[in-house]
């Protein structure tokens, strides 16, 4: 009778984060989650805080946190809450026109995103914006303006992402084609 030797395996994981997006009161910079395997024992396992609203855009370009960007919009929410004053106003826009546009423009021109995720930031953005801010008086003109801003660009990019593909899809086309005429030569 033979007795098998265990074999050993390597499960990697991703490094985990809890992604805290607002807090009311100081959170811990990590977690401990005791994790148990039963008769192997009860492990305790460390996972850091990513404190959303003290980031700013380029770290969730350097962190590959880019799909987060439509929630800068939540760094302005409270200010906005207390006092739609032009200054807060103009922060707002600034805070979408440079950490939430620009931020999703310069990753799609780096390659770290497709065009087809830039549209769906530019609109998760757009949702977010309305159901945080468009129902006050006070935004109306802002509320046009962010229209603009949030979704005519995004009907320029589907435009020119189509016509991107239809000509790639010309491309294989004829590559096809010139492939079934040498393959009858053949």
């Amino acid at each position: 009778m033979t007795t098998c030797e265990p074999v050993w395996q390597t499960l990697y994981f991703p490094e985990p984060k809890v992604i805290l997006l607002y807090s009311n009161s100081p959170a811990p910079d990590e977690y401990i989650l005791y994790l148990d395997f039963g008769s192997q024992g009860t492990f305790p396992y460390k996972v850091t805080t990513f404190k959303y609203l003290d980031s700013s855009s380029e770290q969730l370009t350097k962190k590959k946190m880019i799909i987060l960007i439509p929630f800068e919009l939540l760094k302005l929410r409270r200010v906005i809450e207390k006092s739609r004053t032009p200054e807060n106003l103009n922060a707002l826009q600034h805070l979408i026109n440079h950490d939430i546009l620009e931020a999703i423009q310069l990753n799609l021109d780096a390659g770290n995103i497709m065009v087809d995720d830039a549209i769906k930031l530019r609109r998760l953005a757009h949702k977010l914006y309305k159901h945080i801010y468009s129902h006050y008086e006070e935004m109306k003109e802002m509320n046009e303006m962010t229209d603009e801003s949030l979704l005519l660009d995004v009907e320029i990019m589907q435009k020119e992402h189509d016509k991107a593909m239809a000509e790639k899809d010309k491309e294989i086309a004829a590559l096809k084609a010139e492939l079934e005429r040498l393959k009858k030569k053949i």
